[in-house]
């Protein structure tokens, strides 16, 4: 009976011992550090070069032509050889290339400059800047006024708040290796503002890769996916007859998703970026 007690007692304190190291590896992902915020300054659609385009494997899948969970549509390599990467809207950008359609990169980009999208990549938490194993990173909406230089450049650590139509944001842990952070499961809801018309498109499940070796040259990228319908704006832009086809393209081009028909619902995007060092305001 003793014996039995001893072994019973001693299993008991090595689950004991077992439940506090995985209560401590959290904690070590909870502990307070640092806090960073980037300002994008500049967002612009991911383009394909030479067959390859930055982006994320956000499906888990290396798809081709024969692979119905994909809907067919064959995945990218990125720069650096990664293979799986789901960037599908690239294609339709690309597809489009010269079109009236090809300009939604150009209002993107002014609508960036005049401060009507403002995003914030906050991150908490931070031990160290070069290798970090747990991070606590968010991309949310922000409002002005936002400052700029006699130049029209973004200044470099000003202070934001929350955008009024955005309060609430997703957050997810992510990682820092070698100076480069990496986090997925974001989500951001972008804006294009093109003659006085808004069209709002989301970025759901987004992954994000941020070069924070040199904090004067701030450059990275993420990339997510969205319901085909919600990216059928672009063809807005269009004013010739090709606006039907713009949109069945990007219904024929979406990978993300496949419903029980095998249709896919989302189609994948991907932006590069720039940042600039600034501040979230906390009441």
């Amino acid at each position: 009976m003793k014996g039995r007690l001893f072994f019973t007692i001693l299993a008991l304190n090595l689950l004991s011992g077992c439940k506090t190291a995985l209560e401590k590896q959290l904690d070590d992902c909870l502990l307070e550090g640092s806090e960073r915020s980037y300002l994008l300054s500049s967002i612009q659609f991911s383009a394909i070069y030479g067959g390859t385009v930055n982006g994320f494997d956000l499906d888990g899948l290396d798809s081709d032509t024969t692979d119905p969970n994909g809907c067919f549509q064959p995945d990218f390599i990125d720069p650096t050889g990664n293979s799986g990467i789901d960037n599908s809207f690239s294609r339709v950008l690309d597809e489009f290339q010269g079109s009236e359609s090809s300009s939604v990169g150009s209002y993107l980009q002014e609508t960036v400059r005049n401060g009507d999208l403002l995003v914030l990549l906050r991150i908490t938490g931070i031990d160290d800047f070069y290798d970090d194993k747990c991070v606590t990173v968010e991309m949310l909406r922000a409002q002005g006024p936002v400052l700029v230089d006699l130049e029209n450049r973004f200044l470099d650590g000003q202070t934001l708040r929350r955008h009024a139509d955005f309060p609430q944001s997703v957050s997810s842990t992510g990682y820092i290796e070698n100076g480069i952070l990496y986090a997925d499961g974001l989500d951001v809801d972008l804006l294009i503002k093109a003659d006085e018309v808004q069209y709002t498109f989301p970025v759901e499940e987004a992954s994000v890769r941020l070069d924070l070796s040199d904090e004067n040259s701030l450059k990275g990228y993420f990339g997510g996916s969205g319901p085909f319908q919600d990216y059928f704006f672009i063809s807005e832009f269009d004013q010739t007859s090709f606006t039907h086809y713009i949109q069945q393209r990007i219904y024929d081009l979406a990978d993300i998703h496949p419903d029980e028909f095998g249709v896919c619902q989302s189609i994948s995007t991907s932006f590069d970026f720039q940042a600039i060092p600034a501040h979230l305001y906390s009441e």
